[in-house]
């Protein structure tokens, strides 16, 4: 006997105080837009539903391409009288995610779309307390990059071999829908690990007829004795794999639905899933059970005893609809196919011809490649399968690069396929200064760079372009920063004529070579020359002082340095009336200018 809960509501009237709660909704009629907050039954987070409630409730995120999710923490409603039915989509209309009652939570729900519609029945005579459901959203990952094949149903085993120079392929596979129609199938997205030159097994999945089986696993339904009672066949599983084929050597695989049961209130097929299918509905002969990643769905049992049992799922199979032995009348649904197999739903089993329903067929369940992704009951109709060769783009800018300590490189990004982006960074060098770190999108490479040592300095970048979204093959940049090169200033000297020099050794940046002129060759010395100057001979022929400017370059490669004087004063010696006296050679070595001492004097 069901019995009546009487709630007592008191309400407390608060004043002067505020209170901040986080957004709730409670189900009603209507649509609700949001991507986060709390969805409870008519009752709110505190209360019952109450009795003879009948709501339809849409929940959207806003934003197109951004699929809606409903995760229930909690649920409890009236078991075989009470049902909330779960729609992917914005209307009744849209494709059934699944019925419940009772304590079986639907766990997480997410749309394939924007939106999902809910509606809620209550019996006239009992509320339970309902659910709780965490709103939330997600982003869609980026479409996959690379030119798309596809391939559709065929009926028949298809092949694809894998381009040169290939060693992974981004694919999409989607099981099909079980009969009926019955239960979606299953979407899988994935990367693949492939040999250039190999030969891919493709099977693609066909939808399940009534009572046929779909190509692909799915478990067949049966007939019935009364015309468009039949059960209907499970969907079946799309996958490639490797050689030699087969679903011992799959590399993904999706899910197919399971078929819906027979009879005029028949089961429904239960959807293809990821790691585990969805079970058929059960209005009398019970639904077949989903498949999991390691068993295939339990056989669904009949109504009533002696009747037809359905079939147990197996790997790679879905279990057939159970025969109703007795009548004939509302036999189940075919398991879907998939890594493994649904389990067909159980018969009716009762001599009536109105009112009666086989359990649909339970979904087969996916195998999905690591980092991949699945969204279970999420296609309609027969399965395909798309590959995404990879797009080659690289880099054909330079790789190399050189400037001056406190210049600016400056280098124009291109790649292979015209119209790409570019990402670029540097990776941090403590001895220079400029360099970004974080990461630019800029279809140029510029950075001014100081080099804050004296020696050859480097800086590494890497480039990615990008095209359409998707990232091609990743360049280093070298950028070589040359100090400027210096030359330490030498010492000035003084001597008289026809004496020797002191040689002049040059010193200053590591690497760098000197490179100096003469304006006064009549000294000894050559015009010009290279590297250092060896000890030569002062000549002044006059009878004047003589003064010669040595100017010399420091050069690093091509870059050059500040400049250094040597000056050598020369004293003549002609003079009859005077002793010798000593000439003046005189060196200096400045950055930026000359510097000129006092001249060598007579001592009279």
């Amino acid at each position: 006997m069901r019995i009546k809960n009487w709630i007592l509501a008191a309400v407390i009237i608060f004043t002067g105080v505020n209170f901040n709660y986080a957004q709730t909704y409670n189900m009603g009629n209507g649509t609700i837009t949001a991507c986060s907050g709390t969805f409870y039954d008519s009752g709110g987070s505190a209360g019952n539903y109450l009795s003879s409630e009948f709501y339809t409730q849409t929940i959207c995120s806003g934003t197109p391409g951004n699929p809606v999710i409903l995760t229930f923490t909690s649920f409890s409603i009236e078991s075989g009288y009470d049902f909330l039915t779960i729609y992917d989509g914005p209307t009744t209309g849209s494709p059934i995610v699944g019925t419940y009652t009772g304590a079986a939570s639907p766990g997480t729900i997410t749309a394939s779309g924007e939106c999902l519609t809910l509606v809620f029945s209550s019996d006239f005579i009992i509320g339970y307390p309902g659910w709780a459901a965490t709103i939330s959203c997600s982003t869609p990952p980026p479409p996959p990059c690379g030119t798309p094949v596809t391939f559709n149903y065929t009926g028949g085993v298809q092949s694809y071999t894998v381009p040169a120079g290939v060693t992974s392929l981004t694919v999409v596979v989607e099981g099909a829908q079980g009969g009926g129609p019955g239960g979606l199938g299953a979407t899988v997205t994935g990367t693949i690990t492939v040999t250039p030159g190999q030969t891919l097994q493709i099977v693609v999945g066909g939808q399940g007829g009534c009572p046929a089986a779909g190509y692909g696993g799915g478990g067949s339904g049966q007939n019935s004795s009364i015309a468009g009672y039949q059960g209907c066949g499970g969907g079946g599983a799309s996958y490639i794999s490797a050689p030699p084929g087969g679903m011992a050597n799959a590399l993904i695989v999706a899910g197919g639905g399971g078929g819906d049961g027979g009879g005029d209130d028949y089961g429904e097929g239960g959807y293809g899933g990821c790691a585990s299918g969805e079970a058929g509905t059960s209005p009398f002969g019970v639904g077949g059970g989903g498949a999991t990643t390691s068993a295939g769905g339990a056989a669904g049992p009949p109504w009533t005893a002696g009747g037809g049992w359905g079939g147990a799922g197996t790997f790679g199979q879905g279990g057939v609809g159970g025969v109703d032995i007795n009548y004939g009348y509302a036999p189940g649904g075919g398991g879907g196919g998939g890594y493994y197999g649904g389990g067909g739903g159980g018969s009716d089993n009762i001599n009536m011809t109105t009112l009666i329903g086989g359990g649909g067929g339970g979904g087969g369940s996916s195998l999905v490649p690591s980092g991949g992704g699945c969204n279970p009951g999420s296609n309609t109709g027969n399965g395909s399968i798309t590959i995404y060769i990879p797009t080659p783009n690289t880099m054909t800018s330079p790789s190399t690069a050189a400037i001056c300590s406190g210049g600016t490189v400056n280098i124009p990004l291109t790649s292979t396929i015209p119209g790409s982006t570019f990402t670029w960074v540097a990776t941090a060098n403590g001895n220079v200064t400029g360099e970004s770190t974080t990461v630019q999108t800029a279809s140029t490479l510029n950075n001014t760079l100081t080099n804050t040592t004296s020696s050859v300095q480097t800086v590494t970048y890497t480039v990615t372009p990008s095209f359409g979204g998707c990232p091609g093959t990743p360049q280093t940049v070298t950028v070589t920063v040359n100090p400027i090169p210096t030359v330490t200033d030498p010492a000035n000297q003084t001597l008289c004529a026809n004496t020797a020099t002191t040689a002049v050794t040059f010193t200053g940046t590591a690497g760098a070579t000197f490179n100096w002129t003469n304006n006064t060759p009549s000294i000894g010395l050559a015009a010009s020359g290279s590297g250092n100057i060896a000890s030569f001979t002062a000549i002044n022929a006059g009878t004047t002082p003589v003064t010669a400017t040595i100017t010399v370059t420091p050069t690093l490669g091509w870059l050059h340095g500040h400049y250094a004087n040597i000056y050598y004063y020369n004293e003549s010696n002609t003079n009859s009336n005077r002793p010798s006296q000593p000439d003046t050679l005189r060196e200096h070595g400045n950055n930026c200018g000359k510097l000129h001492r006092r001249n060598c004097r007579d001592n009279i």
